[in-house]
């Protein structure tokens, strides 16, 4: 009995170390870029670690560890299908407060981010958070981390209040570690800058972002993704303030950057091309914008699932160059999958689908379909006036679009009565905050 225990334990022994030593040289052969050998290993560890049941830790960790990797391939549906696997082998009632658990929902949430389901990720991201709160396991560096990741999500989601509490106490963290990462510290301050910028506070963002780039250089940090960050939130900030050159200084120093650490056809560097062709859309250089539109798009379609709100974004700065150059038959096939996406993932009554059902609008009216662009405006400021109050910009934007809709149809009066609300609400905007949008608004302000 003595001996086929020993044996036994030593069998276990041996099967521990073939699927930790599988997991091993996996990671290696990553390192070294053999991919395929790469995926091979990390099956085959997965399979080894199945031995000791669905639900060990183990397998769990086997699996989390492939989904890491498939997440780096761009393959997030078999990435996101392992981790839900692990999740519920681990956590089958969902209240495991388990460590495990908890590294899995942070897993699933960076997967479910990467395909743009913004919600779903922050769901488990909270959850997570609740968890770490909860058990004090998780050493204080690491939640950081994870309340900068929770932030990032927040600001998604357009909550900017969440966001900035989030923000807060990230960087009360990092100020109080002995030996704080200048890296990590730098994207927390980076997170500050990308929030004062969407609420419109650029003297903050750029203090913010300052000395997140200062931080870095005085480290003497790499060039990696934090710097990367900083560059593009800097690039939007100087584009918001006017200052196109600067703008464009840092717009090439985050693709320079992207282009070595992601490598052309990737999620992140599709989404710069993207911005930074926007950027030249609403400066008028239309042939730089449309090079940089069209491989972006390219690179979206290869890259991104077809319901990806990050490609639902670049279809429309590529419409919405095609209908300045009043290319509509171009633009309304961009316009109309880039709004199929948005309803898909955020729903009909969201603000950003609100924008795209304007943009299509005015498509529809310059092509004399006014009936269809009628509808689709009432949609649109419905949906703004619900979401954003009834004197928000956008909401004077799509009532100057459905103004000249009744203009065109013959119907003067209420087209009157609509151009003065418009007019009233639009009176005192700032015409860089709004030159995104389809509408001339300096047009509009002179309108009588």
């Amino acid at each position: 009995m003595i001996l086929i225990a020993n044996l036994a334990l030593w069998a276990g022994q041996i099967q521990g170390a073939v699927w930790e030593d599988l997991l091993d040289s996996a990671s290696k052969r990553e390192a070294r870029g053999d991919q395929e050998a790469a995926e091979r290993l990390y099956r085959e560890a997965v399979t080894e670690a199945a031995r000791f049941g669905e639900s060990d830790p183990r397998l769990a960790h086997a699996r989390q560890a492939f989904a890491r990797f498939l997440d780096t391939l761009l393959k997030y549906k078999a990435a996101e299908d392992l981790l839900r696997e692990a999740l519920a082998a681990i956590d089958p009632k969902g209240v495991s407060e388990a460590p495990e658990v908890v590294a899995c929902l942070y897993n699933l949430s960076v997967v479910l981010h990467h395909q743009g389901r913004y919600p779903e990720a922050l769901k488990l991201v909270q959850r997570a958070l609740r968890i770490d709160e909860a058990t004090s396991v998780t050493p204080p560096s690491e939640i950081a981390s994870r309340l900068k990741m929770a932030a990032d999500l927040y600001l998604l989601v357009g909550a900017y209040k969440d966001a900035e509490v989030a923000l807060r106490r990230a960087l009360s963290i990092r100020s109080a570690l002995k030996n704080s990462d200048p890296a990590a510290t730098a994207a927390v301050l980076q997170g500050f800058g990308a929030l004062y910028l969407w609420k419109g506070e650029f003297g903050r963002a750029e203090a913010s972002l300052s000395e997140a780039l200062r931080m870095l250089s005085s480290a003497g940090a790499p060039a990696g993704a934090e710097a990367i960050r900083i560059h593009e939130s800097m690039a939007m900030l100087y584009q918001n303030l006017g200052e196109s050159s600067r703008a464009e200084e840092h717009w090439q120093a985050a693709l320079a950057g992207a282009e070595k650490v992601w490598g052309h056809e990737n999620p992140e560097t599709e989404r710069l091309i993207a911005y930074f062709g926007n950027s030249q859309r609403i400066l008028r250089h239309k042939r730089e914008a449309e090079v940089l539109l069209v491989e972006a798009v390219r690179i979206g379609e290869k890259v991104l699932s077809g319901t990806h709100f990050q490609l639902a974004e670049s279809m429309q700065y590529l419409g919405l160059l095609y209908v300045t150059e009043r290319r509509y038959n171009e633009a309304e096939p961009l316009y109309r999958r880039s709004l199929a996406i948005a309803q898909s993932s955020f729903g009909a009554g969201d603000s950003f689908t609100a924008i795209l059902l304007g943009n299509l609008a005015f498509l529809l009216l310059q092509k004399g379909e006014f009936s269809d662009s009628e509808g689709l405006y009432k949609q649109a400021i419905a949906i703004h006036e619900k979401t954003l109050g009834s004197q928000h910009p956008l909401v004077g934007v799509e009532l100057d679009g459905y103004a000249r809709v009744l203009q065109k149809t013959k119907r003067p009066k209420e087209a009157k009565q609509l151009h003065t609300r418009a007019k009233t609400i639009l009176q005192n905007q700032d015409e860089r905050v709004l030159a995104q949008y389809t509408v001339s608004v300096d047009k509009l302000k002179k309108k009588r």
